[in-house]
């Protein structure tokens, strides 16, 4: 018997870069890399301490400043994007809820 996952979405990433892992990150991440499909191992890159492959990658200014680049990121402007889009949707179904009855 084995075990085959499948899903019927396709991914919409090029590359996903996990960056600052532990040693036993990386010995779990061998060992269920396994399971994933071959694309989505080969668009995984597991980035050192030494960033310079993220650096070689991504342009300065699509990386944070946490990691060595210019973008700025405000996550207080971030979460109220996020919850004013909640909020539309809510009156969206609220509305369409009324149109029901």
């Amino acid at each position: 018997m084995t075990f085959s996952p499948t899903f019927s979405s396709p991914c919409l990433c090029a590359q996903i870069y996990i960056v600052g892992m532990s040693f036993a990150f990386q010995a779990i991440f061998a060992l269920l890399s396994g399971l994933l499909g071959k694309k989505i191992r080969e668009r995984i890159v597991l980035v050192g301490s030494s960033l310079r492959e993220l650096h070689e990658d991504l342009e300065h200014t699509d990386l944070p400043q946490q990691l060595g680049g210019g973008m700025v990121f405000d996550w207080s402007e971030c979460l109220k994007t996020l919850q004013d889009s909640q909020s539309e949707i809510q009156v969206v179904k609220l509305g369409e809820a009324r149109q029901r009855f």
